[in-house]
C-alpha cells in the first residue's frame, strides 16, 4: 500500500483495494443514496466527530459516506481535485488521505487512457 506509512491499521483498511462488486449500491441496490452537495466535503468536514481511525468509517453513515466520497473523488479531473485539496486541506491526523487518493485516482485515469 503506497504512502500509508504512519497510519493505524484501522485507517489503512479504508484504503484497501476493493473487491469487484463491493460497492454498497451493488450489494444493496434498494438502499437509497444520500443527495450529497457538489463538491462533496472530505470526511473530516462531513463527519468532524469521527476520528480518522474510528470504526465509524467501517460501519454506518461514515462507511456509506467514505464509499460514496471515494467513488466521487476518483472521477475528478486534476483541476477539480486540486481545487478540493486547496479548499479543504487535510488536518494533521488525515495527512495521508489526499496523497493516497491522488495515487489511486491517477492510476485509475492512466489505466482508462490505456484502454
Amino acid at each position: 500500500m503506497p504512502m500509508l506509512h504512519g497510519l493505524s491499521n484501522s485507517l489503512k483498511r479504508l484504503f484497501r483495494p476493493r473487491r469487484e462488486n463491493s460497492d454498497m449500491s451493488l450489494r444493496f441496490p434498494e438502499v437509497a443514496r444520500p443527495d450529497y452537495p457538489n463538491p462533496m466535503p472530505p470526511p473530516w468536514i462531513a463527519f468532524p466527530d469521527i476520528a480518522p481511525d474510528s470504526i465509524g468509517w467501517r460501519m454506518g453513515s461514515g462507511e456509506v459516506y467514505m464509499m460514496d466520497f471515494h467513488q466521487w473523488y476518483m472521477q475528478l479531473d486534476d483541476r477539480a481535485a486540486r481545487h478540493l485539496r486547496e479548499r479543504w486541506p487535510a488536518p494533521e491526523d488525515w495527512a495521508d488521505f489526499y496523497p493516497t487518493y491522488e495515487t489511486r485516482r491517477r492510476t485509475r485515469h492512466e489505466t482508462r487512457r490505456r484502454r
